[in-house]
């Protein structure tokens, strides 16, 4: 500004008042005005255009900011003579925010620009990188502060590098999208854009393509079993490999670059077709050295050798090759867990180790071209004597078999004994056996509120599971196997009769030996022995020795547990098992829980008698349940007891009747108060069902139990 206003002076001094006083004083004035406009519209930035008429001046263009437009309307309203200054054609450039210019570099390496630019000299510095891209771009102001033109001309540098890619310079942040070979060409980038304006920061969308290793590739088999791992350069198929060996375990990464020595590839496959070649081997290619070792036949090895002589100069070879036989005898050597096998040694030729049992086997053993007449039978019949051990070693050679481990039991080894019989080899066992092969030998215990549990020897014909299905019960426990003992057992049987007594037990023990089986039973309170001995003694195999007796001491008033056989919570009151149950003591309540407890259980007697069976304690202990918090709660109950139309009526009618005190009392002495309960018999008078079949008889034999508020008992 000091500089225009330098000029303005040097054309008002070198001016003066002496165009005023010639003749052609107008025409001298307007070119005098023109001169100094001129030079003042040229050394504005940028420049303007000015158009002079008389002494009347007028300015076109544009500017950054009202500062610059102020100081036109000064400098040009300082000229002498002037008499009008028209700035309206001036226009300030708009402010744009962020401020931002885009290029993209496509695969010709054309750019193509967008967006804006601070000022005419950015326009000129671009013009001399691209004389096209930058021409068009519009002017505008808002530019931040510092070098914002270098910024932009850096990652220009920057995307000069890039195959194709997008350069973006907004405000202060320089962004390059693009794709670079690898690690070095990207490092490279990053010290181009390392040269950016202090103030500015790069942010770095580069993508790589490769890694950066050299190709490489590692192959080894050993028999069926290959594994390559390595990196592939993009020239290079994948194919190459598995085409030679398609079972191959692969870890191979393939480049998106190719090889930078172009006849890599060609190298590579060489040493594949020199691998395929061997009976064993490992083929390592590191950049341009080639490791190749491994065991073949000698034809085979004189392949190779030819084969990696054509392999070019500029590659080291080295190759490390031996005849796949090397003089050692045949031996086989397999190692069996019982569900591991593992085989190794030296084999004739065309011999493959086989597994006992048929289970997977990693053989890490290797060929030969020897050839036996007998190793492969020694190893058939070693085979299979091995596969009858838990576990062991089998050691096959052409005049040996050798078999150590543990065996099940003394049979197992008379069964390993003809196995081996015939084989065209001297034999030598050293086998330890589990089970000694004496007979089983068990115990199983059951308690109310523990439960069941077995220990022992089970026979091979009885397991765990079988003892839980007959009895009803889980049966815990870790019982051995006696492997010798296949012999029936009648235990299923047995718990399958004790599972309907069950309920009515404390405590049973079946135990079995050699000398035969035993079951004894303690009862729980109120059962009636008699009866379930009888009962007992009638079902149980005649060669099951039992014995039955009551609980005893009884247990504390009060006590609780939960019935293993049941279930059920119970509590121990007044010398009985009664059942804590919780239901509604309303009139349906009552009801309801009474029939539901007759649904499950019946309340039987013995023929012709109104004597409880032993297994009708249960649903009585249930009802008293019931009866108690039902009287409690202004409830009376009656109970009928129903006969068939079979015999005598009268008979029928006092034997209802009978039945029904008997559950009567049995309530009361469960603690139920004897004066809300009445017992009533109706004989064949109210039957449920036809009495013409016998299961209509069997439905009209019954029990009911009916409940009433209390003072409302029907007349019987």
């Amino acid at each position: 500004m000091r500089k225009l206003i330098g000029v303005l002076l040097l054309i008002a001094g070198t001016g003066g008042l002496a165009y005023w006083a010639s003749m052609d004083h107008a025409v001298r004035i307007e070119r005098a005005i023109t001169a100094q406009a001129d030079v003042l519209a040229g050394e504005m930035q940028p420049p303007l255009t000015v158009a002079v008429s008389g002494r009347d001046v007028t300015v076109t263009g544009v500017v950054e900011t009202s500062g610059q437009l102020d100081t036109i309307t000064t400098v040009f309203g300082a000229i002498d003579g002037l008499r009008v200054l028209d700035v309206s054609g001036v226009d300030l450039l708009p402010v744009v925010s962020p401020f931002v210019v885009s290029v993209l570099k496509d695969d010709t390496g054309e750019l193509v620009a967008e967006g804006v630019l601070p000022n005419e000299d950015a326009r000129r510095v671009l013009g001399g990188i691209d004389g096209q891209a930058f021409a068009d771009l519009a002017l505008a102001a808002g530019a931040p502060d510092g070098d914002w033109t270098q910024a932009l001309v850096t990652g220009l540098d920057g995307l000069s590098a890039l195959p194709s890619g997008a350069l973006t310079v907004s405000d202060r942040t320089v962004t390059l999208d693009g794709t670079v070979a690898g690690p070095l060409e990207r490092d490279a980038l990053i010290g181009v854009m390392q040269a950016l304006p202090a103030g500015f920061v790069f942010e770095d969308r580069i993508d790589v393509l490769d890694d950066g290793r050299p190709p490489s590739l590692d192959v080894r088999r050993s028999g069926e079993i290959i594994r390559a791992t390595g990196k592939l350069p993009s020239d290079m198929a994948l194919a190459e490999v598995t085409d030679r060996f398609p079972t191959a375990a692969l870890d191979i990464d393939q480049a998106r670059i190719p090889a930078a020595q172009t006849d890599w590839p060609t190298m590579a496959s060489t040493g594949l077709d020199a691998l395929a070649l061997l009976d064993e081997g490992r083929l390592q290619i590191e950049g341009q050295t080639i490791n190749i070792s491994g065991r073949g036949t000698p034809d085979a090895l004189s392949q190779v050798t030819a084969m990696l002589g054509d392999v070019p100069s500029t590659y080291t070879v080295a190759p490390s090759l031996d005849v796949t036989d090397d003089g050692a005898p045949l031996r086989l050597t397999i190692d069996f867990t019982g569900t591991t096998v593992t085989a190794s040694g030296k084999y004739p030729a065309d011999f493959t180790p086989r597994s006992p049992l048929g289970l997977p086997l990693t053989d890490t053993g290797r060929g030969s071209f020897v050839s036996s007449e007998t190793f492969a039978a020694n190893a058939d019949a070693g085979v299979a004597a091995l596969g009858q051990l838990q576990n062991g070693t089998l050691v096959v050679t052409e005049e040996t078999i050798t078999l150590t481990g543990q065996a099940a039991s003394p049979q197992i080894g008379s069964v390993i004994d003809g196995l081996l019989d015939g084989a065209p080899a001297t034999i030598t066992r050293d086998i330890t056996y589990i089970d000694d092969g004496s007979p089983a030998a068990w115990s199983l215990t059951y308690s109310a509120e523990t439960g069941a549990s077995v220990e022992g020897r089970l026979p091979t014909t009885l397991s765990a599971d079988d003892l839980t299905a007959a009895l009803g019960v889980r049966v815990l426990g870790s019982p051995t196997v006696a492997a010798e003992d296949d012999n029936p057992t009648a235990a299923s049987d047995i718990l399958t009769i004790a599972a309907d007594v069950l309920p009515e037990l404390e405590r049973l023990t079946l135990s079995a030996d050699g000398a035969g089986m035993a079951l004894d039973l303690v009862t729980s309170p109120s059962v009636d022995i008699d009866l379930l001995a009888t009962d007992l003694a009638q079902r149980l195999p005649p060669d099951v020795a039992f014995s039955i007796q009551p609980v005893a001491p009884l247990p504390q008033q009060g006590s609780a547990r939960i019935n293993a056989a049941t279930g059920l919570a119970e509590v121990f009151l007044d010398g009985f098992w009664i059942p804590d149950l919780d239901f509604s003591t309303t009139l349906d309540g009552c009801s309801a829980q009474s029939r539901a407890i007759l649904e499950a259980g019946q309340i039987n007697f013995l023929s012709g008698s109104a004597r409880l069976d032993a297994t009708s304690i249960r649903t009585i202990n249930a009802l008293a349940a019931v009866a108690k918090p039902c009287v409690e709660a202004d409830l009376d109950l009656e109970v009928s007891g129903h006969t068939d139309a079979s015999g005598d009526a009268d008979q029928n009618q006092i034997l209802s009747q009978d039945r029904a005190a008997a559950v009567r009392a049995a309530l009361v002495d469960r603690g139920v108060p004897a004066r809300a309960i009445t017992a009533i018999g109706f004989g064949a008078q109210r039957p449920v069902a036809s009495n013409d079949t016998p299961e209509g008889r069997t439905l009209n034999r019954r029990t009911e139990i009916d409940w009433f508020e209390k003072g409302a008992l029907r007349d019987p």
